[in-house]
């Protein structure tokens, strides 16, 4: 910084563009900061899109109470003068403020010019959630030294990059304000720091003003977020999301954001109600480059319509729509696809859950122990099947893993020794007397109410299972006899020994239920589709009652087919003659023949915003490996000169 300073003041500061002066600040700090904090610079392009998406009155009071290094802020003003209203009103009407006072030098900087270096910047260090109107705020008068005490106003509109903070990261001095607004609007005790900030702006945006904010996209498919966005629907109306369907926005992080736009609820007029879910079709490079592109976002967005499908796509459900598609479990990440055809088929579909209990595979959290190698001295009777994992997995009839068994055992070990089990009594006190890594005994650390800290009870065998992550092999697949699983896969298991497990796992294998496996599920930061248990719990099947017996056995018999093909990648399976006939039988047999490419489009536009992220990643180090290796040969050259 001392070096910084030292060029600064021997260098004509006029001659340097403010754009790298600010990138240069920007590189000083620390990056495990930014991590802590959620800090992330914003990309220039998209703090200007999301800007003028939101602020419907160019001489309105605007906020940007997350600033950072001041990207949007500063935006702002720029747009305002471009727009005539003058320098002064501009940097009159723009305010910024952080949490932190480093990100707030380099924002001075960003939001001055030359027009404007005589004005007070409105621009102070403040935790956001502390903030209402009326507060009183300090500023120097750069014309005179002195400070100067400003009045915060409702804001027309407040637009900012959210903190990426986790709900195990939130800071221990905003725990009050967190818990107080927790409390308020049935939150999650999962939600992210960012769902709390955007509930505390209804208190600093006026009736009828907007709000544009950059966040996780975690929000639309989580439960957590499902309960953020319920509170949110209380206050705000109007709302537009939009997202990449091309790769992400930050490729300096993991995380993949959405940008959610929406208007503070007026008593006065009767609000809009319904939603449009926008999907960006090209990346944010492309769009960087492509004014035309940038405008037609941006009107797309303000008229509440799809102006160009080549650039973006538009799917709008009213409030209706939109509620009977959450009940049917799917997520408000799958509503970027048009699923109002789901709506039209809604009775011929059954909870999973009404027929299978769904469970994790076993987390008892010592697979030495519970799951030995098939040929350990243990009586045969203690040893069960089990699947590990189901990498290798290639059939929808499932086999055990040949090299692995489950060690099944309910009795005490008196009655071990009582009745001569001398096997399964030594490989229990094998690990008897074993510690964890943080040295506790394994009976503590393996203790369950009412079982044996060395058992694994038939409970956890399942019928069928499926992936936890399954990307792009998409499949359920049956066992011939319950068998264990491990924790990476998910079971379930019939809850009427009655009902035809062979019918439930054709059903299962529909196109319509992989469709759902990505429209409850969520891709996270890597492009990965994240489904556990309870997503799987909150599928949507078929119901097999709407069936004659002549119809069940034609979709078994047909499935037969599919069966003896075996399981291919998805991609594949969509066009397959095979899969298709099968699906022919199926939705024939509900009388809903015409909703295959229905499903079809749908489950492939999902995948493909997954999936894109995914790539991005992948790009994305492959051109931090090769800019490395560029950086290390151009030292490598210098070094070579300087000799």
């Amino acid at each position: 910084m001392v070096e910084l300073s030292l060029f600064l003041k021997n260098s004509p500061i006029n001659n340097i563009s403010q754009r790298i002066l600010q990138q240069v600040l920007e590189g000083s700090v620390n990056i495990s900061k930014r991590l802590m904090n959620g800090q992330y610079p914003t990309p220039p392009t998209l703090a200007a899109i999301l800007s003028r998406m939101t602020i419907h009155d160019v001489y309105g009071e605007c906020f940007d109470g997350c600033c950072g290094t001041g990207t949007i802020p500063s935006f702002i003003i720029n747009f305002k003068k471009d727009r005539r209203i003058g320098a002064a009103q501009a940097m009159a009407t723009t305010w910024a403020s952080d949490k932190f006072k480093f990100p707030l030098q380099i924002a001075n900087l960003a939001m001055t010019n030359y027009d404007t270096i005589n004005m007070p910047c409105r621009l102070f260090q403040k935790d956001i959630l502390t903030l209402n109107p009326g507060d009183e705020v300090e500023i120097v008068n750069p014309q005179t030294g002195e400070r100067e005490t400003f009045c915060l106003p409702l804001f027309d509109a407040f637009i900012s990059n959210l903190p990426f903070v986790k709900s195990s990261g939130i800071p221990y001095d905003d725990t009050s304000f967190v818990n107080a607004i927790k409390r308020a609007n049935n939150l999650s005790g999962r939600s992210d720091f960012s769902y709390f900030i955007a509930l505390h702006l209804k208190n600093l945006v006026k009736a009828d003003g907007y709000v544009g904010i950059i966040l996780s996209n975690s929000f639309l498919g989580t439960d957590a977020g499902r309960k953020f966005f319920t509170a949110l629907r209380e206050y705000f109306d109007d709302m537009r999301i939009h997202i990449s369907g091309s790769g992400k926005w930050f490729t300096n992080a993991d995380i993949v954001t959405a940008l959610l736009i929406m208007r503070r609820k007026s008593e006065k007029a009767e609000g809009n109600t319904s939603i449009s879910f926008f999907t960006w079709k090209s990346n944010l490079n492309v769009i960087s480059d492509n004014r035309e592109y940038q405008e037609t976002i941006i009107n797309s967005s303000l008229l509440d319509r799809e102006l160009d499908n080549e650039v973006i796509a538009r799917v709008n459900y009213n409030a209706e729509e939109l509620e009977s598609l959450i009940n049917l479990n799917v997520s408000y990440n799958s509503l970027f696809s048009n699923l109002k055809w789901l709506l039209e088929i809604k009775d011929k579909l059954v909870p999973v859950n009404n027929y299978l209990k769904v469970f994790r595979g076993s987390r008892r959290g010592w697979d030495p122990l519970f799951f030995p190698q098939s040929d350990a001295p243990i009586e045969p009777q203690f040893l069960k099947d089990v699947l590990m994992n189901a990498r290798a997995t290639d059939s929808y009839i499932a086999t055990p893993t040949t090299d692995r068994k489950a060690f099944c055992c309910g009795m005490e070990t008196d009655e071990l020794e009582r009745y001569g089990y001398r096997g399964a009594l030594a490989w229990i006190r094998k690990f008897e007397a074993e510690v964890n890594e943080t040295e506790r005994p394994l009976p503590d650390v393996l203790a369950r109410a009412g079982m044996k800290w060395y058992e694994l009870t038939t409970d956890e065998v399942a019928e069928i299972f499926t992936m936890m992550n399954p990307d792009d092999r998409m499949f359920y697949a049956k066992f011939n006899t319950p068998t264990f699983i491990n924790q990476r896969l998910i079971g379930l298991k019939r809850k009427r020994t009655t009902d035809n497990i062979d019918l439930l796992h054709a059903l299962l294998n529909s196109m319509l239920s992989l469709f759902y496996i990505e429209a409850v599920g969520f891709g996270r930061g890597l492009g990965v589709l994240d489904i556990n248990k309870d997503s799987i719990s909150k599928c949507y099947m078929l119901n097999p009652a709407l069936l004659t017996e002549e119809q069940k056995t034609a979709i078994m018999t047909q499935f037969s087919q599919l069966v003896e093909r075996g399981i291919l990648d998805i991609n594949h399976d969509i066009d397959n003659p095979i899969r298709q006939e099968f699906e022919r039988v199926v939705l024939d047999a509900f009388g809903i023949g015409d909703y295959f490419d229905n499903i079809v489009s749908s489950l492939k536009s999902i995948r493909k915003v997954r999936i894109a992220v995914k790539k991005d990643n992948v790009i994305q180090r492959t051109h931090n490996v090769i800019k490395f290796y560029e950086t290390r040969q151009e030292f490598l050259n210098q070094m070579a000169a300087d000799n």
